[in-house]
């Protein structure tokens, strides 16, 4: 996959812009606060219908702007061109088209074009609470899997009806077992669905996660995951039997708490280097180390299981990098990825001869919000 052609207008402190992309890697450098993460957050924004730095679109309004529009010409494998515009006013919410006509739901957009970003928000992944990982884990696996986008959806909107009732009985209703059951069973269902695709994906994914760490630290650590469900197997018992002897022992706990205490929203990954738990006892360098090597194994598994290569978003790449592993995280990536790399004028310098070996790139400068390309 592709992306053309870009044009954004009225997105955080970027100018207006519209910009042809001829080559498959694409430098983006300038000082810090010039408007080079916001270039990646319009491309991420037409892939998944939102940013991946905010769950609020109106924080991508510039100060004085009521709306904001981006536009993308995309190239699929097949070589066909597709259009996604994503506009947005705080009068009438966010809209969605896709060559050219309204797209609901905006999930809709989840898979269509694959995408793969490295911010510095994504320290929270390996630094931060469950749910940070869980958020990752469910992009990612949403991506590559409309059958696992639709069950999550529907264990959400179980979740949020079951916590529903929860609620009323922390308020001193009585709720009786013929109104719990029912969300009970349909909890064990679709939570059991999530839970066997997330036991599979941790497999796969943990055979990349070891080679591209092993590649960018030129060492013998190994990197893992290791998946930390929140309703483990029990030797001699199904799953779902599991699942609902957990539902019934927490259930005077969940009815003091008014809400849903046992099941896949509560599950945890652990990232592991040669066994030792790297949110305890890693390097600021190593969680970088770890975050690049992620995002590596998780471009190459969209790859393989949707058959198209993801657009590659590296935000402040560098950063925490020296200069070796620096060009061993380009050449980590697939050849047949597009690539968004961002840094400081100071990181394109030094890198500008090894990216001139590794062959044609697009070099954009951005000040003040302004994209000039560069010769």
């Amino acid at each position: 996959m592709r992306l053309n052609r870009l044009w954004i207008k009225s997105i955080r402190n970027l100018c207006e812009i519209d910009h042809l992309f001829s080559h498959s890697k694409t430098f983006i450098y300038g000082e810090n606060g010039q408007g080079k993460t916001n270039l990646l957050e319009s491309i991420y924004l037409l892939c998944l219908a939102k940013s991946f730095r905010t769950r609020d679109d109106a924080d991508l309004l510039p100060i004085e702007a009521d709306f904001f529009r981006v536009e993308g010409e995309l190239a699929d494998t097949n070589g066909s061109n597709h259009r996604v515009v994503v506009y947005f006013s705080e009068a009438t919410g966010k809209k969605i088209q896709l060559d050219g006509k309204p797209l609901r739901p905006f999930s809709a957009l989840v898979g269509k074009f694959p995408v793969v970003a490295l911010s510095a928000g994504d320290q929270s992944i390996t630094l931060g609470p469950p749910s940070e990982r869980r958020r990752f884990i469910n992009i990612l696996l949403s991506q590559s899997s409309h059958r696992y986008l639709d069950d999550l959806k529907e264990y959400e909107r179980i979740l949020k009806h079951r916590n529903a009732l929860l609620s009323r009985s922390l308020q001193g209703e009585r709720i009786s077992a013929q109104q719990i059951d029912p969300w009970d069973e349909r909890l064990v269902c679709k939570g059991e669905a999530l839970v066997l695709s997330r036991e599979k994906m941790t497999i796969e994914l943990n055979a990349l996660l070891s080679s591209a760490y092993s590649y960018l630290t030129g060492g013998n650590q190994v990197l893992s995951l290791s998946y930390k469900p929140n309703v483990p197997m029990i030797a001699g018992q199904e799953r779902r039997e599991t699942f609902f002897r957990r539902l019934k022992t927490a259930s005077a706990k969940e009815r003091k708490q008014g809400i849903s205490l046992v099941g896949p929203h509560r599950d945890d990954f652990v990232f592991m280097i040669s066994g030792r738990d790297l949110r305890r006892f890693g390097s600021r360098g190593e969680h970088k180390s770890v975050l690049v090597s992620l995002k590596s194994a998780e471009a190459f598994f969209l790859q393989e299981k949707t058959n198209t290569a993801p657009l590659l978003l590296l935000d402040d790449l560098f950063a925490e990098l020296d200069e070796m592993r620096g060009k061993k995280a380009i050449s980590l990536f697939s050849q047949s990825c597009q690539i968004f790399i961002t840094g400081t004028t100071a990181d394109y310098m030094a890198l500008k001869p090894f990216l001139e070996k590794e062959g044609e790139f697009d070099p954009l400068f951005v000040q003040q919000g302004k994209v000039n390309k560069q010769t």
